[in-house]
């Protein structure tokens, strides 16, 4: 992925102002790749990416043009000096710069079929390599202008309304268990039964890759490339990390799902699959978008495309809850460690564990790009690690106005910037001194 050297990184904005002037309900986020400048300057959205390209790539065979429900991406290939392929993607200028509610569902309709041609790419038509699909995907989420409420959704596939995200690699899965005490079956005692906390697991996602050279997702490394174990157990439940990793229950994409009701913690009668925290598997993007409408309208899990990998639902029994985390970096004067944090974890949140965090919105007379206090900087990867990426700064445009206003009603009380869902491999470093 290239970046001009003209553009210091990301910008987080307060106030934006979208191409038909109006002013969004949250901040954005402006990806390196383009310029942003309030009201107007709304540049070209285009990402390139090296390195990608299949043994069947081809100039005209291997592009994708809108059609169906992509009504925005479009994506095509050229060849450097060095004759090496590069690909690009652009994107349809008035959509991804709109924050209407109309364009915004939209451009995630065009994003999520897009997915769907990436996938052909690889699967089918070889003109990317194995994981290219991937890599696109994960690099384009972070080159689009997004509200800061969105970034969930292109990263993770995170949606909270029908309660599910993706499983990525570099996540870690913290299992909480429950077992169930039972006290005594005479009264006033046996009010004392129920659920109590029992342990926590981790497991950590991993991509490997299979004897066809197909890239699948492990729930641990060593687990993923040994030996897989046959266990005789009851189909769909997962008792364990071991259930996971039995033979032929390796799939590209893995999905979870929060039920919308759990069973209170005095009774164990949350004995079925909707009833629990439960794990979809798939082989292919198109059986998934099919399992997960079909968990989420009929509360089933339905039978793959033909042809394919069997679709896999398994749930954790007994009130379990599963919660991803990702790694991100934090710095400050005395210690330098990684923080596994859960996704939707945003900056204040992990401010806030150094401190009381309050950060006001300052208003500045000039339109600059700064950080706002000299008491942290964050830094967020952009583009594929091993293709001379950096990690550029998160910057913040202030409010233009009003902040300060004796007016009470312009003071500002929605979303602010602090509340950027932090991403994988974030690194803020605290400057206190």
């Amino acid at each position: 992925m290239n970046t001009s050297s003209a553009l210091a990184g990301y910008q987080v904005v307060q106030q934006f102002k979208d191409i038909n002037g109006l002013i969004a309900p949250e901040p954005y986020i402006i990806p390196p790749n383009v310029s942003y400048t309030p009201g107007g300057g709304f540049s070209p959205v285009v990402m390139t990416v090296d390195m990608v390209n299949g043994k069947y790539i081809t100039k005209g065979a291997c592009g994708i043009t809108p059609s169906g429900d992509n009504q925005d991406f479009t994506l095509s290939w050229s060849q450097d000096a060095n004759n090496f392929w590069v690909l690009s993607v652009s994107v349809t200028n008035t959509t991804v710069w709109s924050s209407a509610a109309s364009d915004r569902a939209r451009l995630r309709k065009s994003f999520d079929a897009f997915r769907l041609q990436l996938e052909n790419l690889e699967l089918n038509q070889h003109c990317l390599k194995p994981g290219g699909a991937y890599t696109v995907w994960q690099n384009l989420a972070c080159s689009l202008p997004l509200a800061i409420s969105e970034t969930l959704y292109y990263r993770y596939s995170f949606d909270k309304t029908n309660g599910y995200v993706d499983l990525l690699p570099g996540m870690r899965l913290r299992v909480e268990s429950s077992e169930y005490e039972t006290m005594s079956g005479l009264a006033p005692i046996s009010s004392l039964n129920g659920f109590v906390p029992s342990s926590v697991n981790y497991y950590n996602i991993s991509r490997f890759t299979d004897s066809k050279g197909n890239q699948r997702l492990a729930f641990d490394a060593f687990l993923g490339n040994n030996r897989a174990a046959s266990i005789p157990t009851a189909a769909g439940i997962a008792s364990g990390i071991i259930d996971l990793q039995q033979p032929n229950m390796a799939r590209r994409y893995y999905r979870l799902f929060y039920p919308p009701q759990l069973a209170p913690g005095e009774r164990p009668d949350n004995a079925g699959m909707w009833d629990n925290v439960t794990l979809i598997g798939a082989d292919t993007l198109s059986d998934l978008y099919a399992a997960t409408s079909s968990f989420v309208s009929k509360q089933s899990c339905t039978a793959a495309a033909a042809g394919n990998q069997p679709i896999l639902c398994t749930y954790f029994r007994g009130r379990t809850i599963v919660v991803p985390e990702i790694l991100v970096g934090l710095n400050s004067p005395s210690t330098t460690m990684g923080q596994y944090v859960p996704v939707g974890t945003t900056l204040r949140n992990l401010l806030d564990i150094v401190g009381n965090c309050n950060f006001p919105i300052l208003t500045s007379a000039t339109n600059t790009v700064t950080n706002l206090w000299p008491v942290f900087m964050l830094k967020r990867p952009y583009g594929a690690i091993g293709t001379g990426q950096s990690f550029p700064l998160v910057n913040f445009i202030l409010l233009l106005n009003g902040y300060f206003s004796i007016d009470g009603s312009n003071y500002f009380a929605a979303r602010d910037v602090y509340d950027l869902p932090l991403g994988k491999g974030d690194l803020v470093a605290l400057t206190i001194t």
